[in-house]
């Protein structure tokens, strides 16, 4: 099921019985079927199955279930850096959230993590909530970010 993020698209390709996930970008003029002569990037590594990737405009980043977080610049596709999550052994489900020049993580055991989403990777702080927070991505507010625990509802800004 291809899922928008301005200025790319999410897309699956047919050929597989499970198909891989791909990213491709999109350019958005065009009448009728443009094909692949409106296709101005595609990536098909690291990719996430359930978490969705985010765009600002400028950078494009996903994050797989694995714990593979990856960026890209948005017009061109190239990758920019990667970070591997892998070692802690967590699932991530819950897609990561950008606000502002931030980009908020966080795993299945309720770690969470702040990243700088800029052209190079910078990490600004992490934290565990002390329970599970099994697919429950954030909800942002003015000033304030909500994460959904397996009992609490955690608010966290002013």
């Amino acid at each position: 099921m291809p899922s928008a993020i301005a200025p790319a698209t999410i897309r699956s390709s047919a050929s597989t019985p499970r198909p891989a996930p791909s990213l491709a970008a999109i350019r958005p003029r065009g009448i009728g079927d443009v094909g692949i002569s409106r296709l101005a990037w595609r990536i098909d590594d690291d990719l996430p199955t359930v978490c969705s990737p985010v765009c600002n405009g400028r950078l494009v980043i996903s994050l797989t279930s694995g714990g593979i977080l990856t960026c890209c610049d948005a017009l061109g596709g190239q990758k920019l850096w990667q970070k591997d999550y892998t070692e802690c052994g967590r699932s991530f489900e819950a897609s990561p959230v950008l606000a502002g020049d931030r980009l908020y993580l966080i795993d299945s055991e309720s770690a969470t993590g702040i990243v700088k989403a800029d052209r190079q990777f910078g990490s600004l702080g992490q934290c565990e909530l002390g329970e599970p927070c099994i697919g429950a991505s954030f909800a942002l507010a003015p000033g304030r970010i909500y994460i959904r625990g397996e009992k609490r509802l955690f608010c966290i800004g002013r």
